[in-house]
């Protein structure tokens, strides 16, 4: 996900703010394979293997370093936060994959690196509000025979 360039977060383009996701640290790219996960269970004595009682996962969450390409020219950080800004957890979708969805909201602190001459680039962490990302829910209808309309929900993976 972090290879795009662009990116759309509750509703509205990363283009429209003149801004595009970035690697600061150059080579390869670091994300979260699978999301973390705790394994709650209960030990006895006498017993070598414990009650396992259920396996918590975790939300996960990730970094964005957001690239600021026409920051002098546009003179609109506060528009840029305002928009990222939010309350609830709103949709994230990175343009090379429109059909995976992820409800994050930002987390934690931000930084804004710069070098003084309006060249620089945001860190956000984001927090999904789920260890897993969606997918839009896709519809299908189908008539079999001509007598029964048969709909099909898919709501997982697409």
């Amino acid at each position: 996900m972090l290879e795009n360039l662009h990116f759309t977060y509750n509703g509205k383009s990363s283009k429209d703010f003149g801004v595009q996701l970035v690697n600061p640290s150059g080579g390869l790219y670091k994300e979260s394979f699978l999301p973390s996960r705790k394994i709650v269970e209960t030990s006895v004595a006498g017993r070598f293997s414990p009650f396992l009682h259920r396996v918590d996962s975790d939300p996960s969450s990730f970094s964005l370093h957001i690239y600021l390409s026409e920051w002098e020219e546009r003179n609109n950080l506060r528009q840029i936060s305002r928009w990222l800004y939010q309350d609830y957890y709103k949709p994230l979708i990175f343009e090379s994959n429109p059909d995976v969805i992820y409800y994050v909201m930002i987390e934690g602190k931000s930084e804004l690196t710069h070098n003084g001459l309006f060249n620089g680039y945001i860190t956000l962490t984001m927090r999904m509000n789920s260890p897993f990302a969606v997918s839009p829910v896709h519809k299908e209808s189908f008539n079999v025979n001509g007598m029964h309309e048969v709909v099909i929900f898919n709501n997982g993976d697409v």
